[in-house]
């Protein structure tokens, strides 16, 4: 098993904080989440189960981080 040290922040985290996000950024996260989901269903052959904001993390560049 290898792991990850993220030294960002969880989406639940950032909605705490900043209590929504600008639309550019919205549009970003999607992308990122939607690549993730299709890499995922390649990978395994099924789809992602349940999602909530505190599996969405980030690193420090911004970029999104799947927790599976």
């Amino acid at each position: 098993m290898v792991t990850e040290y993220l030294d960002g922040y969880s989406l639940s985290d950032l909605m705490e904080q900043m209590g929504s996000l600008n639309e550019a950024n919205l549009c970003k996260l999607t992308i990122q989440l939607v690549q993730s989901f299709l890499e995922y269903e390649e990978k395994f052959g099924t789809a992602y189960g349940e999602l909530c904001a505190c599996d969405i993390l980030f690193d420090k560049s911004g970029n999104v981080k799947v927790l599976i």
